[in-house]
């Protein structure tokens, strides 16, 4: 985004809202640009997958005992669908290179996770005499009994669902408007992740002090993730809803809008 004489100043009083070490010119076009506004449909989607979600979190700890740990279940199973469709997108359906070199700079620190666990689980199986197949194997079934036992095994196919579904209308967004390929899902849950870490810190200290029990500890847990969710739905929208009054202001009334001029 361009500015011209000291209309950068004059902005940059009326509205501060980026981030500290990121430039305020850069952090608006990336909210103006590059994290596109959701439709109605969009936003109906959303609320209804994770009314769904929350309620299956819900009865998982009424009903099944669930932990507040198991309860990131369901954001583990969105970040191995987030981490499989960004590699299929960058190798067969979106030609940004931008978005290519992203996707695999990205990889690298979870290849690493996955090169350290299948080295961990080689050296398990030849400690023990069992193999590196009958390790695998094992650890495999404890996960998924993990996630059967706890009840959260149909929360995770739910948000995998979900994630899946928001991959295809970010899919669809780039044949219609053509690069670049804006990875809203991924976006998204990133934008969660960092609300979940800081609600988490505030939900360890408060169970800390007040020694909750472990039906509290999923209580708060399933509190934090939903409005985590809520507030990675909203917040997007009201800062740049913030942003976009800020440029009529700057603009004043009678200008014509830069995006005016230049299809002239």
């Amino acid at each position: 985004m361009v500015r011209h004489g000291n209309t950068g100043k004059n902005h940059s009083s009326s509205l501060n809202l980026a981030p500290n070490g990121l430039d305020e010119a850069a952090f608006e076009q990336a909210m103006l640009e590059r994290w596109p506004r959701l439709a109605p449909t969009g936003i109906a989607l959303r609320l209804g997958i994770t009314a769904l979600l929350f309620f299956s979190t819900w009865r998982a700890i009424q009903y099944r005992g669930a932990t507040a740990l198991s309860l990131l279940l369901p954001m583990v199973a969105e970040l191995m669908v987030a981490i499989l469709a960004g590699v299929l997108l960058a190798i067969f359906v979106v030609r940004d290179m931008d978005f290519r070199r992203q996707v695999w700079s990205g990889l690298r620190p979870w290849a690493l996770v996955v090169v350290g666990v299948l080295i961990w689980q080689a050296w398990q199986g030849h400690h023990s005499g069992d193999g590196f197949a009958a390790r695998m194997d094992l650890a495999w079934n404890q996960i998924y009994g993990f996630a059967v036992s706890s009840g959260l095994r149909w929360s995770m196919l739910i948000a995998a669902l979900g994630f899946g579904g928001g991959v295809l209308n970010d899919i669809a967004a780039y044949r219609r408007n053509g690069p670049p390929f804006v990875y809203l899902g991924s976006l998204n849950f990133g934008l969660r992740a960092l609300l979940m870490l800081m609600f988490g810190f505030w939900l360890a200290s408060i169970a800390f002090a007040f020694d909750f029990s472990r039906r509290q500890n999923a209580d708060a847990m399933w509190i934090a993730l939903l409005l985590a969710e809520l507030l990675a739905l909203w917040l997007p929208a009201a800062v740049q809803s913030k942003m976009r009054a800020a440029r009529e202001n700057q603009r004043g009334p009678g200008k014509v809008p830069p995006s005016v001029v230049r299809s002239e």
